[in-house]
Parts: structure tokens; sequence; C-alpha cells
């Protein structure tokens, strides 16, 4: 292992170094004098195998954590699902030749799918990691931080899929896959125009969403619900579009997730419209999403009393009116089940107005104008 630094004996006959991630490591131990180079634990595919942090183990003289290291010989191309479970709150890493290949705390580290995540008195930590030659890995379990000990139990498991089937999506049909650290796109047509959701859903890593194509440009980090999954709700028209899978904040991509496309049903007691004119009297139904606002417009020929509302069960909605002279907004006076409709109550003179509707998450909104002569 390349060492930065060669240090002395750690234990009766012990010869360590401090390797490019500061775990002091073992280069060779003497017996009756001799020098002979130090050996992990060897674990192998598919067979659970116990360890334990504690004070004798490895120290990362950098943040004061501890590692358990084993050995795993590896083929070219092997897909490992590296898994430790136990009351240890750990990390994972796999090294070779003393260079970092990958570690948990890129792809989130814990099951973000846990509702208690790392407070569970059982705990786990998963990695994904493909390896591009045949040799020894090393694989270290290390506790989270200078106080993390305890027993854990570590599992390599050889998956058989490596990559995506298909990079064509169809709405309609899920795909499962697993990314051991690079982003993937799927072409996805769409035959019918319609109102479409786009949804990633992963319990191994934060993800992150791009929808392109035909006039369309949208992301999304964690509209899923859960505080980690995206999910993008767009309206689409026939066309070619690509979808990207990636993980956020540019962290690498790892572990199983399932993507998929799915046209979602309308109300069928409002029509829908992204943007354009509204008439007095009418409900508009139409779509608020965290990339762009949707723009109406309406004109008063007299002095108007105007009651502009916007009102929606999945989006904290906002209002924004304004003519060429002045403005008025609105958040939350349309009260609503949430308490989060949106209402502007004026008297407005003649002339033409702007309306601008947008709000905080994203879904369908109910859009109305009603007008009352002075």
């Amino acid at each position: 292992m390349l060492s930065l630094l060669v240090g002395a004996a750690v234990g009766a006959g012990a010869l360590v170094a401090l390797n490019h991630y500061g775990l002091l490591v073992p280069l060779a131990t003497t017996i009756n004098g001799e020098a002979r180079p130090a050996a992990h634990s060897v674990v192998t595919a598919n067979q659970p195998l116990a360890g334990e942090i504690n004070k004798s183990s490895y120290i990362n003289v950098a943040d004061g954590s501890r590692s358990q290291v084993f050995r795993f010989d590896a083929q070219e191309g092997q897909l490992l699902d590296i898994r430790s479970k136990g009351p240890l709150d750990a990390r994972l890493s796999v090294l070779r030749d003393g260079y970092l290949m990958a570690n948990s705390e890129q792809m989130g580290g814990f099951n973000l799918c846990e509702s208690s995540g790392n407070s569970s008195l059982l705990k786990q930590t998963r990695l994904f990691y493909q390896a591009d030659r045949t040799g020894s890995l090393e694989i270290a379990v290390s506790g989270t931080g200078p106080y993390a000990f305890g027993p854990f139990e570590l599992e390599v498991q050889s998956v058989a899929t490596t990559s995506p089937s298909t990079t064509t999506l169809t709405p309609g049909t899920p795909i499962e896959a697993i990314a051991t650290g690079k982003t993937h796109s799927y072409d996805l047509t769409i035959a019918e125009p319609g109102l479409y959701a786009v949804a990633l859903s992963s319990c191994d890593f934060d993800g992150y969403l791009r929808l392109t194509g035909a006039g369309v440009n949208l992301t999304d980090d964690d509209s899923g619900g859960n505080y980690y999954d995206p999910r993008i709700l767009a309206w689409l028209e026939p066309g070619q579009y690509t979808v990207t899978a990636s993980s956020s904040s540019g962290q690498p991509m790892r572990g199983q997730y399932s993507l998929k496309a799915e046209q979602q049903p309308l109300p069928s007691n409002a029509k829908f419209q992204r943007g354009g004119a509204i008439q007095a009297g009418q409900t508009l139904l139409s779509l608020v999403d965290h990339n762009s606002d949707s723009n109406f417009s309406f004109t008063l020929n007299q002095p108007t009393e105007v009651i502009l509302t916007a009102r929606s069960e999945s989006v904290d909605v906002y209002l924004t009116l304004d003519n060429d002279e002045e403005s008025w907004s609105d958040d939350d006076s349309g009260g609503g089940s949430r308490g989060t409709d949106a209402q502007i109550h004026e008297i407005l003179p003649a002339g033409q107005y702007s309306v601008r509707l947008g709000g905080y998450g994203q879904g369908l909104v109910y859009l109305s104008l009603e007008t009352r002569s002075r």
C-alpha cells in the first residue's frame, strides 16, 4: 500500500504506514526477527463475516475514527453489493493499491427509506462498487467518528445486473437499475399530449432528475415526498425527450433505483390551461412547478371589483397581479384546507392586467376570476 509516512511500531513487532486517507494500516509484522507482509481477514462473496471496532482497531489520525480492513479478491467487471449491519454506526470504503475507489459517504451511507435513519439500534450501511480489473481490493469498515465503536456483520454480494437493460423509458413501464457511479440517460417518447410525472426512487442515494427536449428543460431534487427522491410534473406535448438520472450535489450515483414515467389523470370539472387569457366567471386548471410560473391576462373595460383566487391541495400558491402602474401580490389570504391558498381582492380601474401564478412545490392549481361591476 502506497504510504505518505512509515511509522514506528504499534503493538509488538507491527510496522505501520499512514495511507492517503489518514488510516494507520500495517505494512508488515515481525516474526522471529523476520519481516513478513501484513494480512487482512479475507471476506468472500455471499458469506457474512463478523467484526468489531474497538480501541485496538486501526485509527484514522485525521478524524479519530477507527477501522477494520478486509481483503476481497474481485474479478474485472464484477458488481459488488457491500453491506455492514449491526450496532456500529459505520461507513464503508473500497481501496485498491492504497487509493480510495469508493465510499458510502458518497451515496448517503445508511438506508434512506428507513424513517428512523441512523437512530435505529440496528444500523445498516451499503455501498455498490464495480471492479474495473481483476485483483485484490481492501474493504474498510469504519466508525463514523472518534467515539463510534461496536460489532458489525460485513457481507459482500456479487450482483449479476450491472447496468440498465434498456435506454428507453416507456410511459407506464418502470425501469429497475443499479448505478455504479455514473449518470444514466433514457429516451422518452411522448405520443399523446398530457400531464406526466417522471419519478425516481432509491433507498441508496439522494436522487436528481433532469427532463429535456421539445422546448422543455426541467429539474427536480426532492419533490417525491420523502425528501430524497425527485419527481418532475410537467405538461408534455408529443415529441422526443431525454430523462437523466443522477445523484444530487454532484456526488456519484451508486445503488439501486426505480425510474418511471406516467400520464396523470386530469379533473373533469375545469379546463386545463398553462397560460393565456382568463375570462370573468371562469375557473381554470393550471400547473405550478418550481422551474417556472404560469402567466395569464384579463381586461377590464370599467372600474371593477375583482376577486382572483388560486387554490391547490398540493402547492403553497402565490399570486401576483399588475398593470402598467401598480402591482398586487398575495400568498395565503385565500385560506383553503391547508391555509396556503392565495387570493387578491381589489377594486381596479379599467385596463389590461397580467397574472403570475406560482408556488412552493409542484402540482395542479385552480385559478378563478370573479368580477363585480361598481
